[in-house]
Protein backbone atom coordinates (compact mmCIF):
# COMPACT_ATOMS: atom_id res chain seq x y z
CA UNK A 1 0.00 0.00 0.00
CA UNK A 2 3.16 2.38 -0.59
CA UNK A 3 0.05 4.31 -2.66
CA UNK A 4 -2.01 5.33 0.41
CA UNK A 5 1.13 6.81 2.08
CA UNK A 6 1.28 8.96 -0.98
CA UNK A 7 -1.83 10.52 -0.79
CA UNK A 8 -1.82 9.87 3.33
CA UNK A 9 0.52 11.41 4.59
CA UNK A 10 -0.50 13.57 6.51
CA UNK A 11 -3.95 12.07 7.31
CA UNK A 12 -3.12 12.19 11.05
CA UNK A 13 -6.26 13.70 12.18
CA UNK A 14 -5.50 16.39 9.77
CA UNK A 15 -5.91 15.33 6.38
CA UNK A 16 -8.15 18.46 4.20
CA UNK A 17 -6.95 21.06 6.63
CA UNK A 18 -7.14 24.25 4.76
CA UNK A 19 -5.89 27.19 6.48
CA UNK A 20 -6.25 29.26 3.28
CA UNK A 21 -2.86 29.21 2.14
CA UNK A 22 -4.28 29.61 -1.58
CA UNK A 23 -2.26 26.67 -3.05
CA UNK A 24 -2.47 27.09 -7.32
CA UNK A 25 -5.05 25.33 -9.08
CA UNK A 26 -4.72 24.73 -12.85
CA UNK A 27 -1.71 26.76 -12.94
CA UNK A 28 -3.55 29.77 -10.80
CA UNK A 29 -4.11 30.65 -6.95
CA UNK A 30 -7.48 30.48 -4.91
CA UNK A 31 -9.18 33.63 -3.83
CA UNK A 32 -7.29 34.77 -1.00
CA UNK A 33 -3.98 34.14 -2.52
CA UNK A 34 -2.99 37.97 -4.16
CA UNK A 35 0.71 37.11 -4.80
CA UNK A 36 3.70 34.23 -4.48
CA UNK A 37 3.73 32.24 -1.21
CA UNK A 38 6.43 32.60 1.06
CA UNK A 39 10.09 30.74 0.48
CA UNK A 40 11.59 28.43 2.38
CA UNK A 41 14.04 31.49 3.74
CA UNK A 42 11.29 32.14 6.02
CA UNK A 43 10.44 28.68 7.37
CA UNK A 44 7.61 29.77 9.88
CA UNK A 45 5.80 31.53 6.84
CA UNK A 46 6.45 28.39 4.30
CA UNK A 47 6.40 25.47 6.72
CA UNK A 48 2.55 26.02 7.35
CA UNK A 49 1.67 26.03 3.56
CA UNK A 50 3.94 22.74 2.82
CA UNK A 51 2.05 21.01 5.30
CA UNK A 52 -1.20 21.85 4.25
CA UNK A 53 -0.12 21.00 0.38
CA UNK A 54 0.97 17.66 1.69
CA UNK A 55 -2.38 17.23 3.67
CA UNK A 56 -5.05 18.12 1.05
CA UNK A 57 -2.99 16.10 -1.62
CA UNK A 58 -3.31 13.22 0.67
CA UNK A 59 -6.81 14.12 1.88
CA UNK A 60 -8.01 13.91 -1.80
CA UNK A 61 -6.53 10.86 -2.58
CA UNK A 62 -8.04 9.09 0.31
CA UNK A 63 -11.09 10.42 -0.81
CA UNK A 64 -10.42 9.23 -4.44
CA UNK A 65 -9.66 5.82 -3.45
CA UNK A 66 -13.44 5.31 -1.46
CA UNK A 67 -14.96 6.56 -4.78
CA UNK A 68 -12.64 5.71 -7.74
CA UNK A 69 -14.90 5.62 -10.37
CA UNK A 70 -14.21 9.28 -10.19
CA UNK A 71 -11.74 9.30 -12.01
CA UNK A 72 -13.24 8.60 -15.16
CA UNK A 73 -15.46 11.84 -15.03
CA UNK A 74 -12.13 13.95 -14.68
CA UNK A 75 -14.08 16.06 -11.99
CA UNK A 76 -12.62 19.31 -9.45
CA UNK A 77 -11.35 15.80 -7.17
CA UNK A 78 -9.09 14.75 -10.09
CA UNK A 79 -8.28 17.82 -11.32
CA UNK A 80 -7.17 19.42 -7.82
CA UNK A 81 -5.58 16.59 -6.75
CA UNK A 82 -3.23 16.34 -10.01
CA UNK A 83 -3.13 20.07 -9.55
CA UNK A 84 -1.61 19.80 -5.95
CA UNK A 85 1.28 18.07 -7.30
CA UNK A 86 4.60 19.06 -9.53
CA UNK A 87 4.83 18.36 -13.25
CA UNK A 88 7.55 16.28 -12.57
CA UNK A 89 6.09 13.84 -10.15
CA UNK A 90 4.71 10.56 -10.83
CA UNK A 91 2.35 10.31 -8.02
CA UNK A 92 -0.63 11.88 -9.96
CA UNK A 93 -0.36 9.56 -12.78
CA UNK A 94 0.42 6.46 -10.74
CA UNK A 95 -2.44 7.17 -8.24
CA UNK A 96 -5.09 7.79 -11.28
CA UNK A 97 -3.97 4.18 -12.95
CA UNK A 98 -4.40 2.61 -9.80
CA UNK A 99 -7.90 4.70 -9.48
CA UNK A 100 -9.01 3.25 -13.10
CA UNK A 101 -7.50 -0.68 -12.25
CA UNK A 102 -9.61 -0.52 -8.94
CA UNK A 103 -13.05 0.99 -10.65
CA UNK A 104 -12.68 -1.65 -13.19
CA UNK A 105 -12.47 -4.41 -10.81
CA UNK A 106 -15.19 -2.80 -9.00
CA UNK A 107 -13.55 -2.45 -6.12
CA UNK A 108 -13.04 0.36 -3.47
CA UNK A 109 -11.08 1.33 -0.56
CA UNK A 110 -13.31 2.41 2.80
CA UNK A 111 -11.76 3.31 6.42
CA UNK A 112 -11.08 0.15 8.54
CA UNK A 113 -12.89 -1.16 12.27
CA UNK A 114 -10.90 2.16 13.62
CA UNK A 115 -13.18 4.40 11.40
CA UNK A 116 -10.28 6.42 9.78
CA UNK A 117 -8.42 5.11 7.08
CA UNK A 118 -5.56 7.13 7.50
CA UNK A 119 -4.19 9.71 9.52
CA UNK A 120 -0.71 11.28 8.17
CA UNK A 121 1.50 13.34 10.26
CA UNK A 122 4.07 15.70 8.29
CA UNK A 123 7.19 16.16 10.29
CA UNK A 124 11.01 17.16 10.63
CA UNK A 125 10.74 19.71 7.70
CA UNK A 126 13.76 21.15 6.50
CA UNK A 127 14.75 24.22 3.67
CA UNK A 128 16.71 22.10 1.27
CA UNK A 129 17.27 25.58 -0.32
CA UNK A 130 14.82 28.79 -0.38
CA UNK A 131 12.34 26.38 -3.01
CA UNK A 132 12.06 23.19 -2.04
CA UNK A 133 11.55 21.63 1.55
CA UNK A 134 12.29 17.71 2.62
CA UNK A 135 9.93 16.37 5.44
CA UNK A 136 9.37 13.03 7.03
CA UNK A 137 5.56 11.38 6.89
CA UNK A 138 4.10 9.10 9.34
CA UNK A 139 0.66 7.86 8.43
CA UNK A 140 -1.72 5.24 10.47
CA UNK A 141 -2.81 3.26 8.43
CA UNK A 142 -6.71 1.36 8.76
CA UNK A 143 -7.76 0.75 5.39
CA UNK A 144 -10.32 -2.16 3.70
CA UNK A 145 -10.68 -2.87 0.33
CA UNK A 146 -14.04 -4.21 -0.95
CA UNK A 147 -15.87 -5.57 -3.77
CA UNK A 148 -18.96 -3.95 -5.66
CA UNK A 149 -21.29 -6.17 -3.06
CA UNK A 150 -19.09 -4.35 0.09
CA UNK A 151 -17.66 -7.76 0.62
CA UNK A 152 -13.93 -7.37 2.26
CA UNK A 153 -11.37 -8.53 0.05
CA UNK A 154 -8.53 -7.47 1.65
CA UNK A 155 -7.05 -5.55 5.27
CA UNK A 156 -4.23 -3.32 5.54
CA UNK A 157 -3.62 -1.99 9.16
CA UNK A 158 0.25 -0.12 9.27
CA UNK A 159 2.26 2.22 10.28
CA UNK A 160 4.17 4.06 7.59
CA UNK A 161 6.97 6.19 6.82
CA UNK A 162 8.14 8.35 4.09
CA UNK A 163 10.94 10.92 3.36
CA UNK A 164 8.78 14.05 0.99
CA UNK A 165 9.85 17.08 -0.47
CA UNK A 166 7.52 20.09 -1.72
CA UNK A 167 8.56 22.35 -4.14
CA UNK A 168 7.97 26.38 -4.94
CA UNK A 169 7.28 26.62 -8.64
CA UNK A 170 6.51 30.11 -10.01
CA UNK A 171 5.97 31.09 -6.24
CA UNK A 172 3.42 27.89 -5.84
CA UNK A 173 4.39 25.27 -3.51
CA UNK A 174 3.55 21.80 -4.95
CA UNK A 175 4.20 18.63 -3.46
CA UNK A 176 6.74 16.21 -5.50
CA UNK A 177 5.66 13.24 -3.60
CA UNK A 178 6.38 10.43 -1.16
CA UNK A 179 9.72 8.03 -0.90
CA UNK A 180 8.32 5.22 1.11
CA UNK A 181 10.80 3.69 3.90
CA UNK A 182 9.50 -0.06 3.81
CA UNK A 183 11.99 -0.48 7.07
CA UNK A 184 10.23 1.42 8.98
CA UNK A 185 6.80 -0.05 7.93
CA UNK A 186 5.33 -1.78 11.38
CA UNK A 187 1.69 -3.89 11.12
CA UNK A 188 -0.71 -3.22 13.49
CA UNK A 189 -3.89 -4.56 14.68
CA UNK A 190 -6.70 -3.99 12.63
CA UNK A 191 -9.12 -0.97 14.43
CA UNK A 192 -6.03 -0.10 16.90
CA UNK A 193 -5.12 3.13 15.22
CA UNK A 194 -3.04 4.38 18.08
CA UNK A 195 -3.72 7.80 18.61
CA UNK A 196 -0.63 10.14 18.75
CA UNK A 197 2.11 6.96 18.07
CA UNK A 198 3.65 9.15 15.26
CA UNK A 199 4.31 11.96 16.91
CA UNK A 200 5.65 9.99 19.86
CA UNK A 201 7.88 8.39 16.87
CA UNK A 202 9.50 11.22 15.80
CA UNK A 203 9.25 13.73 18.42
CA UNK A 204 6.01 15.68 17.88
CA UNK A 205 4.67 17.82 14.91
CA UNK A 206 6.15 20.25 13.06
Amino acid sequence: MALLIVAAVATSGCAGADRGTGVATDGGTDGDVTGPQPSADRPAAAFPVVEDVVIEATGLADELFQDPAAVDDDGDAVRRFTALYTADSPTPAGVLAQLRTLADSGRRYRPGPSGRMRDVGVYRMQAVDRNTVALRVCAIEDVEVVDAVGAVVERRSQITQGDAWAVRTGGIWQFAGIDPDEAATLPIAPGSAPSGFCDQLLGGTG
